[in-house]
């Protein structure tokens, strides 16, 4: 079961706590708690890059100065070569944010479709996925062995999350070229429900 999508605008702490209530009801995604993975595993620290045939992370176009960011400043090390990426400076295109772990099944289904749609329109719309809560070993060996290519970063501790009020995994965010949220999709995502984000956001 997936879910709808909504305007990013349309986002409040009762629409939130609602999603939150249908999440656990209906289990459309991955526990970010550990239901997939004990929470008390230890994991180690990402000293990449790691050895994975992704794009390498770049900077690229800005939101402007100045623009309100619906996203955290937060600083996430790329999984294979480039910089670390500053989520609150994403901007100046439009942008896929999806993320994912390597033990979540809903992301494993969800993923061969994200780059189905990476291969359309990365020309023109930035891709970065999020491994999230993971073992960047483990992560690296996931992406390599579905073909995926768009750049990576790792959040280990899972700290996109927590301002997102999101109850588990995957969650996909499209934002539009001032890096404010169009669309958030919590739970497994449809190739054409992609599509049509990116176009809301365009």
């Amino acid at each position: 079961m997936g879910w709808h999508t909504r305007t990013g605008r349309q986002w409040s702490a009762a629409s939130a706590a609602a999603l939150l209530a249908v999440s656990i009801a209906g289990g459309a995604g991955c526990s970010s708690d550990g239901t997939d993975r004990p929470p008390d595993t230890a994991l180690p620290e990402p000293s990449g890059p790691y050895t994975v045939n992704v794009e390498p992370c770049e900077s690229g176009p800005k939101a402007a100065r100045g623009t309100d960011s619906e996203l955290p400043a937060l600083r996430l090390p790329c999984l294979g070569a480039g910089p670390a990426i500053d989520l609150a400076e994403l901007g100046g295109q439009p942008t896929v944010v999806n993320a994912w772990a390597s033990w979540c099944g809903p992301c494993r289904r969800e993923m061969p479709g994200m780059q189905e749609v990476y291969q359309e329109h990365g020309d023109e719309v930035r891709f970065l996925g999020v491994s999230t809560r993971d073992d960047p070993r483990a992560a690296a060996a996931f992406v390599e062995e579905l073909g995926v290519t768009y750049p990576q970063v790792i959040d280990q501790d899972g700290q996109l999350l927590r301002p997102l009020a999101a109850p588990g995994l995957p969650v996909t965010l499209v934002l539009d070229a001032q890096g404010r949220v169009s669309t958030k999709h919590l739970g497994e995502m449809q190739p054409a429900q992609l599509r049509a984000a990116i176009e809301r956001a365009r």
